[in-house]
């Protein structure tokens, strides 16, 4: 008696299996095959290119890069120190060669004083001369106009010698009060008002020098009296 197959034993067809296989799998599962044709074809050369595509050159084609904020910031400041170092030093310089000129000008002014010191003694050394002759002439005679009459001329050569050094006597005796060059040291009272502020007595001489007044003459000076 032939038996009939049950259904589980029952031969799976071709067409079931493959039913069956495909049930559940997801088209990536597949290989893909639901998607439209040619959008899973990407050709390998433009894959590569996206992969790729961060838009950097090769190393040794790499363009030259533009400085930066910063650096450009510490270019600049680095010109300006280089610039303010040549300023100090050319300051610096400026100063040693003005200390230098402030040097030799003092030392000319030195050696200028000491010739017109050594001018101004020799002349002097020749009126000490003639005190030493009207000492000796005292002594040998003892006559006193030949003192006096010595003495009147040391007194003229000294004049001279001052005379040649441009020393002029200030004018006093008689002449107004000057306050520029004459110093009042009393006062003599006068009736007439035209004898007022005339200097009667010079008590000192003064000397000029040009315009300048090496020492004024001291004086007693008339005052027109009251009453």
């Amino acid at each position: 008696m032939n038996e009939r197959p049950t259904p589980s034993e029952e031969t799976e067809t071709p067409e079931h299996g493959a039913r069956e296989a495909g049930e559940g799998d997801s088209p990536e599962d597949r290989g893909g095959a639901d998607l439209p044709s040619g959008e899973h074809d990407v050709p390998v050369a433009e894959s590569a290119g996206e992969a790729g595509g961060s838009g950097e050159a090769p190393p040794h084609e790499e363009a030259p890069r533009k400085p930066t904020y910063i650096e450009r910031l510490e270019a600049e400041l680095a010109d300006k120190d280089r610039t303010l170092r040549e300023y100090i030093d050319a300051y610096k310089s400026a100063v040693a060669d003005m200390n230098a000129a402030k040097e030799r000008l003092r030392r000319d002014q030195d050696k200028t004083l000491q010739r017109e010191r050594a001018s101004f003694l020799r002349e002097v050394l020749d009126v000490m001369d003639n005190l030493d002759r009207c000492v000796d002439g005292v002594r040998r005679t003892g006559n006193v106009e030949s003192i006096v009459h010595g003495l009147e001329l040391v007194q003229h050569a000294f004049v001279e010698k001052l005379r040649a050094l441009g020393v002029e006597r200030v004018e006093a005796q008689g002449a107004r009060f000057d306050p520029r060059v004459h110093e009042a040291i009393g006062t003599v009272p006068v009736r007439a008002p035209e004898q007022d502020q005339v200097v009667f007595h010079e008590a000192r001489p003064g000397y000029l020098m040009g315009a300048e007044v090496l020492r004024p003459a001291q004086v007693i000076v008339g005052a027109l009296a009251e009453g």
